[in-house]
């Protein structure tokens, strides 16, 4: 099928497109996640790069259940409940050392996290995040890089290819004798099918968990963070974190499970990718495009950076898996 698809691909987008514009449930929530008009021009800028970046991915009965979810804010406010580490992957973290604490942002926890160790230099490892490399002042390339008066930002998995950094374990052994602190951002963990066990984690003083992957919530942001205890007392008297969207994450975990997005995409994961001629990917929302495919041009990093690994974002079409799926059906019987 890959080489019909190919013949029809550039349709295919502006199927999405279209769907993006009349139907809410078949899109981002953020403004540059749809055509901003019908207009032929704003209709192909948007085609034009659909494929670029990655968002949460919408399931229907995870937007009738966020619908549904009943906003009492004088209770959420006083919700003291706590996000167990047991709720989470085994990934080698002593939870037992950290406290959970509701949380607004990465951004502004990562910036707290910079406040408290304001006379340390923040860096990150080429190919993070785009907003980690920004907070950052410096950016490097090998663990022989790390100063002793640095603090690390590292997302798990990392994020230029969605895998767990192949040097990790030396990156937070080389922190641990050095005495560097750590924040690590999990926002992917919860679409991973990869097998994550972190070793030498004495150094993680901060861990921060968006639920803006998991759920298609990118517009109110928040989640839970853990902060190696002791807590300061500063940060107990004035809690930073957005209770609600603490409230809801806690919630979906407690009723769905921490893998439950994972899981429902993995099936659509895989027949997107036999459709497209891509190879299978540990993060359930993209395909890897093999070298001199014709998808090579399409990699969702495109924008940021240039990888040995090209991914293809494979969530507009899990979104519209029924239209497309009937518009290749009709090809393939009027072609026989």
């Amino acid at each position: 099928m890959d080489n019909s698809v190919s013949r029809h691909y550039e349709q295919m987008k502006w199927i999405i497109a279209k769907a993006e514009l009349a139907d809410e449930n078949r899109r981002g929530s953020l403004s540059y996640q749809k055509p901003k008009s019908s207009s032929t021009f704003d209709m192909h800028e948007r085609v034009s790069g659909l494929h670029l970046g990655l968002r949460s991915a919408n399931l229907p009965n995870v937007i009738g259940w966020l619908k549904s979810v009943k906003i009492d804010m004088y209770g959420y406010n006083h919700f003291e409940e706590k996000i167990q580490g047991s709720s989470l992957p085994d990934i080698g973290m002593h939870w037992d050392e950290y406290e959970c604490e509701p949380m607004s942002s990465t951004v502004h926890t990562v910036l707290e996290f910079m406040q408290q160790h304001r006379h340390r230099t923040p860096v990150v490892f080429e190919n993070e995040y785009w907003y980690h490399q920004k907070l950052a002042q410096r950016t490097i390339g090998k663990i022989d890089d790390l100063a002793k008066d640095d603090l690390l930002i590292i997302s798990v998995p990392f994020y230029s290819n969605f895998k767990n950094h192949p040097s990790i374990d030396d990156i937070l052994s080389r922190c641990t004798e050095q005495g560097i602190p750590v924040v690590l951002d999990l926002i992917w963990l919860p679409l991973t099918k990869e097998s994550i066990k972190l070793a030498h984690t004495d150094c993680v003083e901060v861990v921060t968990h968006s639920i803006s992957k998991m759920l298609p919530m990118a517009g109110m942001k928040g989640g839970f963070a853990y902060w190696k205890k002791p807590v300061s007392k500063e940060q107990s008297l004035y809690p930073l974190g957005n209770k609600l969207i603490y409230h809801i994450g806690k919630r979906f975990i407690d009723e769905f499970g921490y893998h439950y997005v994972r899981d429902k995409f993995v099936p659509y994961q895989s027949k997107w990718c036999r459709i497209l001629g891509l190879e299978q990917h540990d993060l359930c929302y993209v395909g890897r495009i093999p070298k001199g495919h014709w998808l090579e041009s399409e990699n969702l990093h495109a924008h940021e950076f240039d990888m040995g690994d090209k991914l293809f974002n494979l969530v507009p079409y899990m979104e519209n898996d029924d239209i497309l799926s009937k518009f290749l059906h009709d090809i393939d019987s009027k072609s026989n």
